[in-house]
């Protein structure tokens, strides 16, 4: 998010320096090389993971960028919601957590700024008009998928319902942001106005979100308003700072200075302090976090073996494992960060009771953990749970609904199902197969005479090799495991043939091995790893990363301690000649 800003910013300071002052290309590509080890190494790590998860390519993703949008520059002063109040939902997203606020007092310096020519023209006066800029150009882009313009007339469609001077206000805010890009170009020039001129078109016209998500870095953003939240808001704070100190710069007594520098703080400390409240109040009723307590003891002793899953879109559930010991079946509530067969066996499973009855057995799910007050988990869901699954424990706000004879954390199937691909079509026939106790198998070919082949998925149906009637697969067996950590799961023998499914959330690299042997391992119901066993011994599973994933982190560390000790050497040596 902040990267487009210092990236102008940097252009922007190379070039307003003298040629005869400006740093060599040696000195730039040291500092490059030093931004690469401090900033890129460490994230190498994370920007391969980020091919494995969901992120958002199940979800709404269109509608989510249209909601989380900036819609009107009212937000810039919409305290606490008072302006925005009758407006449509749709607005409050962008507006109620004060990401966007500004500020009347921050404002007022910064119209002031502009309207003084002598203090827009000093050294700090131009430090303030770039970072305002700066904040400018992110409120452009936090408009996302619509232009300026198009944002307002959003805006406006959502506004029948506010105050009548609202829509009025956000009207004018719309044409003051065009006088302030006017202010920022040098005055006293047609060329300059011209290019004023240009710019707000653009600015206006122009969707600036929709030309940067050609990047492949921002393509998959879903809350373009983050743009000015994160880096927009910094700016738009530091311009505000820079222009007080610009104005302050002309009053005359240094006690006057201080007592006014004095003032705006405190002014600008209340005017903004409202959105301070949230942490002094507690996020959630204390009787809600009493119920989740006592349905984690319950959990905690209750007797069948697996996971929790959890129907709620508040995340406190997600301490689950450290106070019940069962981990979890879900990775949160819209799953950004599953993996992706994981989330898109998960989401097919909601189509159909039955498909969701085998989807819980095969994931190691044991009970369902349902937050009864949550908004997310509506009346109709929760009726549907509970005519499925059995109520284990309840109370005012937490149900425990118990999944009838659960697989645990492994099991063997016997029987199994070829497939191809990785697509919705094969997770749809994973749970038509779980369904019927034949787990299906991704690899490239088996054998017509493979035991325990059953057929094969074409075009999302599981078609028998004969051309026959699919029979029933025999029954899935749970399996023991002796030992279970994030990196180490030790199962014991499966006393039969089959393909051994460990419900872990498949990841290349977890590694099988079975009496010091390494065991090829396949996607099981295009979510979990599978392997073949003979059933004469136990299989482990590890989780071995990438060796160079270790050699970012330690690269990191020895870049930012190299960095900080060369710091302190040359802040000592500079603080000693100036004493000299």
């Amino acid at each position: 998010m902040a990267l487009p800003v210092l990236l102008v910013f940097l252009g922007l300071e190379f070039f307003s320096v003298p040629g005869n002052r400006r740093p060599g290309w040696g000195v730039m590509a040291l500092a490059a090389a030093v931004v690469f080890v401090l900033a890129v190494v460490p994230n190498l790590p994370a920007l391969r993971e980020s091919g494995f998860v969901a992120m958002f390519e199940f979800g709404p993703f269109e509608g989510w960028q249209r909601a989380f949008s900036t819609k009107s520059a009212l937000s810039w002063f919409d305290r606490d919601g008072f302006l925005g109040a009758g407006m449509d939902g749709g607005f409050a997203p962008t507006t109620l957590n004060g990401g966007t606020y500004l500020g009347f007092v921050s404002a007022a310096v910064l119209v002031a700024l502009l309207l003084r020519a002598g203090a827009r023209r000093s050294a700090e006066g131009r430090c303030a008009r770039t970072m305002l800029a700066l904040g400018l150009g992110m409120f452009w882009l936090s408009f996302g998928p619509r232009s300026v313009v198009g944002g307002h007339f959003e805006f406006l469609r959502m506004s029948p319902g506010a105050a009548d001077f609202t829509p009025a206000l956000a009207w004018i805010l719309l044409v003051a942001q065009v006088w302030v890009v006017f202010k920022l170009v040098p005055q006293g020039s047609v060329f300059w106005r011209w290019v004023a001129a240009g710019v707000s078109l653009v600015y206006l016209f122009v969707p600036g979100f929709r030309l940067l998500e050609w990047v492949p870095l921002y393509s998959n953003i879903r809350a373009p308003f983050d743009f000015y939240q994160v880096a927009g808001a910094v700016c738009m704070a530091s311009a505000a700072a820079l222009a007080a100190g610009a104005l302050l710069a002309g009053v005359h007594g240094c006690w006057r200075r201080r007592g006014l520098a004095a003032v705006l703080v405190v002014l600008a400390a209340v005017d903004c302090g409202v959105y301070a409240r949230p942490f002094f109040q507690s996020g959630m009723d204390r009787a809600v976090w009493t119920d989740f307590l006592a349905a984690q003891e319950f959990l905690k002793s209750a007797p069948a073996e697996g996971r929790v899953y959890p129907f709620s879109g508040r995340y406190f559930y997600l301490v689950a494992p450290w106070i019940s010991g069962r981990p979890l079946a879900a990775e949160a509530f819209n799953s950004y960060l599953q993996q992706r067969g994981a989330a898109l066996l998960q989401g097919s499973a909601l189509f159909e009771d039955g498909l969701l009855r085998a989807y819980m057995r095969v994931a190691g799910v044991a009970y369902l953990l349902v937050d009864k007050t949550d908004p997310d988990t509506d009346q109709a869901l929760q009726g549907r749970l509970r005519g499925m699954f059995p109520v284990a424990f309840e109370n005012t706000n937490m149900a425990v609904l118990a999944v009838g004879e659960p697989l645990g954390f492994g099991f063997l199937a016997k029987d199994f199902v070829q497939a191809g691909g990785d697509g919705p079509e094969v997770a749809m026939a994973a749970l038509g197969g779980a369904e019927h106790n034949l787990a299906v198998v991704g690899m490239d070919g088996a054998a017509a005479d493979e035991p325990g082949l059953r057929g094969r998925v074409v075009d999302g149906r599981i078609a028998p090799p004969d051309g026959g009637k699919l029979e029933e697969g025999a029954a899935f067996v749970p399996v023991g495991r002796f030992s279970e950590n994030y990196q180490r799961v030790e199962f014991a023998s499966a006393g039969g043939v089959g393909w051994l499914v460990s419900n872990e959330a498949w990841h290349p690299d977890w590694r099988a091995f079975q009496g010091g042997r390494e065991l090829e391992i396949h996607k099981a119901m295009l979510a979990f790893s599978a392997v073949r066993t003979d059933g004469t011994g136990g299989v482990v599973f590890e989780f071995r990363e990438p060796w160079w994933y270790n050699f970012c982190a330690w690269a990191a560390v020895g870049g930012w301690v190299a960095a900080l000790g060369f710091l302190a050497v040359v802040r000592g040596r500079g603080s000693a000649n100036f004493q000299t």
